[in-house]
């Protein structure tokens, strides 16, 4: 059986090989695989070669990240590859940074230096949505045989931050983009690099493909960098997530998101709009009917200004919203807004981000972002390390 399913597997892998023969004929484009590696003699050349055999590959660049084996020496004797030279280890951000800068072709792919069984077959597979132009942005799709950081950490990060987006593998080395995106991003120089690009091609609603190119085997990691890992994942995940204070300094509650009646729906909103205003958003709350109204419910929660608005029909809702953005001189695009009723959501195609507070499917639909309870909002923050 073992061998049957082997044979079906090679057989399939031939068929696709003869499909993109031809495709290449008629597909001109071809890419710059990049290659960051530190202390990777044992299998850099394997990863090189794989990539030099594909259809798609124009070039191969090894970024050699200040390595002390023989990764240079392995690497230099390799035809048709560059090899860049850190002269000391900066961090893998830093090469994918000079990887892109000596790129010569437009579609530039990343593939980690530590791979023990990639093939010309899967880097073929993972250009091809690039270069046919199914997809701006394409990472790998695999399988592991022992515990990731993945499983216990970042999947479950992934539904309560970006639960719009389901992938299999959302951390990966294996990716690739044309270098007008890449070349805009902030790329950071530690761990966290590949879902940070990653998170940053959802946020640029970039049309993103997931490739499954099957097993994958890496070198094993000890328990302490799988830990190390894990936290500075997380870190990069919480800072791609967010309001980001620069772009949505403004947020705008509706009182239907805080309240149920006169009553604070939440004990722990006043917790959450503390934190926000120590973070030094600018918080309003939009209230309907009186000013009064409006003044007690921002008083219960120490909100400092209050927004009035009519609610008969989405016409007048929009009108006084407007206005009252104009009167307190702040500007849309720089607001993020949370509602939680339908005739709320006609306002999210005003302001910068809207954010669903409610299992309303109309609401949840028109919104960029919904959340399920409000201490979420603090993970929508920038994210910074305590001091």
């Amino acid at each position: 059986m073992k061998f049957l399913k082997w044979a079906a597997k090679q057989f399939s892998d031939f068929l696709d090989g003869v499909v993109f023969e031809v495709l290449s004929f008629f597909y001109r484009e071809r890419a710059s695989v990049v290659i960051p590696a530190f202390n990777e003699q044992k299998t850099v050349r394997n990863v090189a070669q794989a990539a030099l055999k594909s259809r798609f590959v124009g070039e191969v660049i090894v970024v050699d990240d200040g390595s002390t084996d023989k990764t240079v020496e392995v690497a230099g004797k390799l035809g048709r590859t560059r090899v860049v030279l850190h002269k000391r280890n900066l961090g893998k951000g830093l090469a994918i940074k000079t990887g892109i800068k000596h790129a010569a072709n437009d579609v530039v792919l990343f593939l980690d230096a530590d791979l023990q069984n990639m093939t010309p077959h899967k880097i073929d597979n993972l250009l091809w949505p690039l270069i046919s132009g199914e997809a701006d942005f394409v990472k790998a799709g695999f399988s592991l045989k022992r515990g990731r950081v993945t499983e216990i950490a970042v999947k479950p990060m992934m539904k309560i931050l970006f639960p719009e987006h389901d992938f299999s593998q959302p951390i990966s080395g294996q990716f690739g983009a044309r270098k007008n995106f890449l070349t805009k991003i902030k790329v950071i120089d530690r761990w966290g690099i590949d879902i940070g690009i990653f998170l940053d091609a959802i946020k640029n609603r970039l049309r993103v493909v997931e490739v499954d190119i099957g097993e994958i085997v890496h070198k094993a990691r000890s328990t302490e960098e799988k830990a190390e890992m894990s936290r500075q994942v997380m870190e990069v995940m919480l800072s791609k997530a967010g309001l980001f204070a620069e772009r949505f300094p403004n947020v705008v509650f509706s009182e239907h998101a805080l309240f149920s009646g006169d009553s604070v729906k939440d004990p722990i909103a006043s917790a959450v709009i503390q934190r926000l205003k120590k973070r030094r958003f600018n918080l309003f709350l939009l209230c309907y009917g009186s000013a009064e109204n409006a003044r007690e419910k921002a008083r219960q929660l120490q909100i400092g200004k209050y927004l009035v608005a009519g609610k008969n029909g989405p016409l007048e809702l929009l009108r006084d919203f407007k206005k009252a953005l104009k009167k307190n001189h702040v500007k849309p695009a720089e607001t993020a807004f949370i509602g939680s009723k339908t005739f709320e959501a006609t306002l999210f195609g005003t302001v910068g981000m809207g954010i669903a507070f409610s299992k309303q499917k109309e609401v949840c639909l028109k919104a960029d972002r919904t959340i399920k309870s409000l201490p979420e909002i603090l993970l929508l923050e920038e994210w910074t390390a305590p001091a």
